[in-house]
């Protein structure tokens, strides 16, 4: 236990001393009774300290434990509201927590996305395909929270009637990183892909 306090001894010898002599032996053997006798202490303020250490470390744990569950849970809210939006085909609903400079980087292309106006025009083409017998949805969704920094990750399932009538099926991947301003989550950057043609046949999925 080398976070005993250093405090418990007296003087420099005696405070190194204490963390190997307190902590290596049993607080009723005869060798650490002995050490606490020199060292001048007590063995109930020695309990004592150690118990407030704890509760100290077991509550400072409980909150870090506390935030990081709150931020997973408020980003998991802002994908379900989100993904809500999709299957509404509702830009309104979509557009929120998403940053005016959001870099999004999408299936059909182009290579990259730059700006709020780019993001919502790209959802059109979608919400055609989508129509309304059209699939959008979500499967093994991961968030990975700090306080200020986070990303989330999923699988697409998407599927509906291309323009020439023909009807297609996307096994896709979602990436999302945002950031935390102002006391709010916000999506500063979207990345959808796909596997290789090849891959996606022999997962059963028609491009």
């Amino acid at each position: 236990m080398n976070h005993w306090p250093r405090f418990v001894g007296r003087g420099k010898m005696r405070d190194f001393c204490s963390v190997d002599i307190l902590s290596a032996y049993p607080m009723n053997t005869p060798l650490s009774i002995a050490a606490y006798t020199w060292l001048g202490v007590r063995r109930q303020d020695v309990y004592a300290t150690i118990r407030k250490a704890d509760i100290a470390n077991f509550c400072f744990c409980a909150k870090e434990r506390s935030v990081v569950s709150s931020n997973e849970t408020e980003i998991r809210n802002l994908i379900e509201r989100w993904l809500d939006g999709i299957q509404k085909h509702n830009l309104d609903q979509i557009l929120p927590n998403h940053s005016s400079d959001i870099l999004m980087f999408d299936l059909p292309g182009p290579v990259q996305l730059q700006g709020i106006e780019a993001y919502k025009e790209s959802w059109i083409p979608l919400f055609v395909c989508l129509r309304e017998d059209g699939i959008f949805d979500l499967s093994e969704i991961n968030v990975t929270a700090g306080e200020e920094v986070a990303f989330a990750t999923a699988l697409i399932h998407c599927s509906g009637t291309e323009p020439n009538g023909e009807k297609s099926s996307v096994l896709g991947r979602l990436t999302i990183g945002l950031r935390k301003i102002n006391g709010q989550w916000i999506v500063i950057h979207e990345h959808h892909s796909e596997p290789s043609p090849g891959q996606l046949q022999e997962l059963g999925y028609n491009r």
